[in-house]
């Protein structure tokens, strides 16, 4: 849901890095910063915390077969669907 409440905020169309660096901006840092400090007791920094491409194309396919976002032009460019103006 947060994902896609934030799609209403990003430029339109947007690209696959587009939707990267609006993913990175809405990390939650110092959640991000707990979670490492669990499984990795002994780090005493967390210089960076970003989402891995991977993960972004990941969301990418699922928020287009969920209807949320659909292709412009020859693809290489999304933007939301009207499905998105119903979430608050």
């Amino acid at each position: 849901r947060n994902i896609v409440t934030m799609l209403a905020n990003v430029v339109m169309p947007f690209s696959e890095q587009g939707l990267g660096r609006a993913l990175n901006d809405n990390v939650d840092k110092n959640l991000a910063s707990q979670i490492v400090a669990r499984q990795y007791p002994d780090i005493h920094a967390v210089s960076r915390v970003q989402v891995v491409k991977a993960d972004v194309l990941w969301i990418l396919d699922e928020l287009e077969l969920a209807g949320w976002i659909e292709p412009v032009g020859q693809g290489s460019m999304w933007q939301a669907t009207d499905k998105t103006s119903n979430i608050k």
